[in-house]
């Protein structure tokens, strides 16, 4: 086994975590939405606990085995501008899983007041609408790139 096919099986490793987390989290939070107030708390507590655990540091993972890839063959870069979007794009998602975590800790907070953080709430609507998109479209460029 080479350097870079321990990177690669990594990266594949910290994909699935990260988008399967993802998944969970979306389907999680569909369910929070349709409980009562009493049994709400819990299950965004749980959502908090999987995103710090699982999602956002698969995330980090991910991206710092991204990283480590491309140092080992930068001419991966010289092969199209889609790379640069499948970097960007994987950027994006690691970046709104940060932000989806730290708005999740604000729901949790208000659940914990018996109160209602509505802006965080749409954002966090918004973002199991747009990350799956989002991850299809990086899965599918990355998979293209690299088998052709």
């Amino acid at each position: 086994m080479t350097y870079y096919t321990i990177l690669t099986f990594l990266h594949i490793l910290f994909v699935v975590l990260f988008v399967g987390s993802g998944a969970g989290l979306a389907i999680l939070w569909k369910l929070s939405r349709t409980v009562d107030t009493t049994q709400r708390l819990p299950l965004v507590e749980g959502i908090a606990a999987i995103s710090q655990k699982v999602t956002v540091m698969a995330g980090s993972f991910l991206l710092l085995v991204g990283i480590l890839m491309l140092i080992s063959r930068p001419a991966l870069l010289s092969a199209g501008a889609l790379w640069y979007v499948k970097i960007i794009l994987g950027l994006m998602l690691v970046g709104l899983s940060h932000a989806a975590h730290g708005k999740i800790k604000k729901i949790r907070a208000a659940l914990d007041e018996n109160e209602v953080d509505t802006g965080s709430e749409k954002f966090w609507d918004m973002i199991t609408k747009v990350m799956p998109v989002l991850a299809i479209v990086t899965l599918f460029l990355g998979f293209w790139l690299t088998h052709g």
